[in-house]
């Protein structure tokens, strides 16, 4: 749809749930992933992510496939 986006996505959630953006997070890897990084407190770039995700990212973990999610959230105490 145009007009929607990682970013939109993220708002309306948060909107519907009424929380602001304080303890949101996002995951990514491309630069289509940039504005969904302004969206939340917290982005989190894939090692393989593009260079300029990883400029603005908070955190580089490892690739999907090194389990890099996981050991993300383990860092952050999520798990």
């Amino acid at each position: 749809m145009k007009d929607v986006n990682k970013s939109t996505a993220v708002q309306f959630v948060l909107q519907y749930l009424e929380k602001d953006k304080t303890n949101t997070m996002a995951y990514g890897d491309g630069n289509n992933d940039l504005k969904m990084f302004e969206a939340v407190a917290y982005g989190v770039a894939m090692e393989n992510a593009s260079e300029e995700l990883k400029k603005v990212a908070k955190e580089i973990t490892p690739i999907a496939e090194e389990d890099g999610i996981f050991k993300s959230f383990k860092v952050n105490g999520l798990i």
